[in-house]
């Protein structure tokens, strides 16, 4: 938990919501100047009361749906903005009394006394980019439910339903397979018609999430493709979930910010397991698991050293996390140096000489 440091005289909290905000502007000495509800969002509103101490304030937000627009014009009006990170802002949380008036106060007290967990305010221009991609992953989420339901309806009458006959050129053939009866017909249609439709939609995203990374990030994204297993659309997506890599000062912080690794619990001495499992991005750790099931089926060197070593040590879900913990790694330091992948770079563990020079001989 990273908690900001004030270098401004006043602090502004703002407790944002979808049709209003209420905002507290106090010093340094906790001397409330201006605490009102701002309705409707109006930003001319907010500017009036803000424009006395420009250039001497810094306004924060709890991280809700809707920060950017509020963030978007503190930059316009060049004013310092931090957004508060929701889930340790536990403090606006904790009182008796809850109401809009109490937490922006408590978010600009929080700010004064440099006690605001902070979170990442993405940039401006990428974050079209980042959302599409999201977009793109709860689309595909969808589209493999009603595949599901397809083989479930197949199943409900004891027919099997493979795998290719759900590819886009024999989803004819299957739909037919159904036609035994009028509603089940309809029913796997519907869900056909909805998976083409998908199709369609997923396409036009990813050509066009692509072409903007050719023109804004080409480099990384190349950097990112040479890893065994990280094709285009995982490339993309660990591309646009980091951002700037610099903003993680080493390795171990980005490894828990990916939630490829957990934080023990301790107190007086004795351990308690481990906590903060949800504390991350859940984007960035599904990616990764991704990663190392593809480097396990896409390249020989890594396959053999999960199925002689890591699968040998640990149960396989734990062999599973442990490889990409390890490919996590690998990505910080890539994007840090802007290098390549390399098999001599990735086996450097002590327990792992065999396989660095077996990849030396195959060279």
């Amino acid at each position: 938990m990273k908690y900001h440091q004030m270098t401004t005289e006043y602090s502004c909290g703002v407790d944002l919501h979808s049709r209003q905000m209420y905002i507290c502007i106090c010093d340094r000495d906790g001397n409330v100047a201006k605490h009102i509800n701002v309705k409707g969002n109006n930003l001319k509103t907010l500017y009036r009361h803000l424009e006395p101490y420009l250039g001497d304030i810094t306004v924060a937000c709890e991280s809700t749906f809707n920060w950017y627009f509020l963030a978007d014009f503190c930059d316009y009006y060049d004013i310092h903005f931090v957004i508060g990170h929701a889930l340790y802002m536990k403090h606006i949380h904790g009182g008796k009394a809850k109401n809009d008036r109490i937490d922006s106060k408590k978010i600009a007290y929080l700010l004064r006394s440099n006690l605001l967990p902070i979170g990442y305010a993405y940039p401006a221009h990428l974050r079209s980019a980042r959302d599409l991609m999201r977009r793109r992953g709860y689309l595909v989420k969808r589209r493999a439910e009603l595949l599901g339901h397809v083989s479930i309806l197949g199943h409900q009458y004891n027919m099997v339903v493979k795998e290719s006959e759900k590819k886009a050129k024999n989803r004819s053939e299957l739909l037919e397979r159904f036609h035994f009866e009028n509603n089940t017909y309809h029913n796997a249609k519907a869900d056909l018609d909805m998976i083409n439709a998908f199709d369609e939609t997923i396409k036009d995203l990813e050509r066009e999430i692509h072409k903007f990374t050719l023109k804004e990030a080409r480099v990384s994204y190349n950097i990112l493709k040479t890893i065994p297993g990280c094709g285009e659309t995982l490339a993309l997506s660990v591309l646009y979930e980091i951002d700037d890599i610099g903003r993680f000062p080493t390795v171990k912080d980005f490894s828990s910010y990916a939630r490829l690794i957990k934080c023990r619990a301790e107190s007086a001495g004795k351990s308690y397991g481990f906590s903060g499992a949800k504390i991350g991005n859940p984007h960035l750790k599904w990616t990764f698991g991704e990663m190392a099931i593809y480097a396990v089926i896409h390249d020989q060197y890594i396959k053999a050293y999960f199925t002689e070593y890591l699968s040998q040590k640990y149960s396989l879900g734990k062999a599973y996390a442990c490889l990409a913990h390890k490919l996590g790694r690998c990505v910080y330091y890539m994007l840090t140096k802007g290098t390549v992948f390399t098999h001599q770079k990735f086996f450097t563990g002590k327990n792992e000489k065999k396989y660095r020079d077996s990849t030396k001989s195959e060279a």
